[in-house]
């Protein structure tokens, strides 16, 4: 079973950790500025209400600049797992765990020696749980994750871990413990509550449940994402690139580095005016279907929605077609 564990603590590998506080770090630490890690009162009942702080939207102010120069530069990717990287479907058997298709592939990009790219776990699914879908998922490769952390990394009371609720996942936790920064980090997930802290370090996937699994049309999301990632790759500042509306150019990524309109009109950037994403919008696409949760402690999708991005076709179909260039140039087969 796959130890869980961060690369700052690999002195003690422990089956069981929870994230300290801040440590000394060459751009500082991210919870100073009127907003310290969630607790976990926060967590729950404060959800609704959480907000970014003054710090982070500042940072993302800061224009990014598209250049080579930034290609090199370590990006930590933050993979959920149910519903974003797996489906799992209960049975007389037990949860039975179904990879998301080009799953493999997705892995093999983020982890090629040539990608500027780090990967951690950060899932609300149970620790015993979150082993089983990280070795279904990576394998051998798990050994070269940044970290994995699960439930018992919330900051949950015993009662909240035990049963269905909302949770927040404050990237800053994670800032406060490893070496980055909203310039440098993108979180992947299905749910749009989880980043409400850091909505421009979020990507936020269509859900992968029972109707994508048995759906007859290949589900081709894996393979955008690589698309993205490999513009965020070349992006000095991940948030800012979010927030200027990135996301939805994937044919005009430096006129969106920029902030500027481009050449896509309203039509396709849903919710996005003068260049930049309103934080809000991606609370207010159309419903998903609710899927079961993860287990029995997992919080209820009350708020599922479509993220803006996959919203428009000419968008999912332009970072489609540059993840299979991406896939080609590293000879990477999907």
């Amino acid at each position: 079973m796959h130890d869980r564990y961060d690369r700052s603590d690999q002195q003690n590998h422990s089956t069981s950790f929870v994230p300290t506080g801040p440590r000394d770090r060459e751009h500082g630490s991210w919870n100073l500025d009127g907003h310290a890690p969630t607790t976990a009162k926060e967590t729950i009942a404060d959800t609704e209400d959480a907000s970014p702080s003054k710090k982070y939207m500042n940072a993302s102010l800061q224009a990014s600049i598209t250049a080579s120069l930034h290609g090199n530069t370590p990006k930590l990717v933050v993979l959920d797992l149910n519903g974003t990287l797996v489906f799992r479907k209960r049975s007389n058997k037990g949860r039975q765990i179904h990879p998301r298709p080009y799953v493999s592939p997705f892995v093999s990009y983020i982890m090629h020696q040539e990608s500027p790219f780090r990967a951690m776990i950060w899932s609300s699914a149970r620790p015993e749980n979150v082993d089983k879908m990280v070795k279904e998922v990576f394998g051998e490769r798990s050994s070269a994750l940044e970290a994995v952390w699960a439930r018992d990394t919330l900051g949950l009371t015993e009662e909240q871990y035990a049963t269905k609720v909302q949770t927040l996942k404050d990237l800053s936790k994670i800032w406060n413990r490893l070496p980055y920064s909203p310039f440098d980090t993108i979180l992947i997930d299905d749910s749009p509550l989880k980043a409400r802290l850091q909505p421009y370090n979020h990507l936020v996937l269509k859900d992968y449940d029972q109707a994508l699994h048995r759906s007859p049309i290949p589900d081709e999301t894996l393979l955008a994402v690589v698309g993205i990632l490999s513009e965020i790759a070349q992006q000095s500042n991940v948030c800012n690139w979010i927030r200027n509306g990135g996301l939805h150019r994937p044919y005009n990524s430096e006129s969106s580095a920029a902030g500027g309109s481009g050449t896509d009109d309203s039509s396709k950037s849903i919710h996005v005016a003068n260049g930049e994403l309103d934080p809000t919008a991606i609370l207010l696409g159309t419903q998903q279907s609710a899927r079961q949760p993860d287990d029995p402690a997992e919080e209820p999708d009350a708020a599922s929605v479509e993220p803006l991005w996959f919203q428009n076709l000419d968008t999912v179909r332009g970072w489609i077609d540059r993840g299979k260039a991406e896939l080609r140039r590293l000879n990477i087969r999907f």
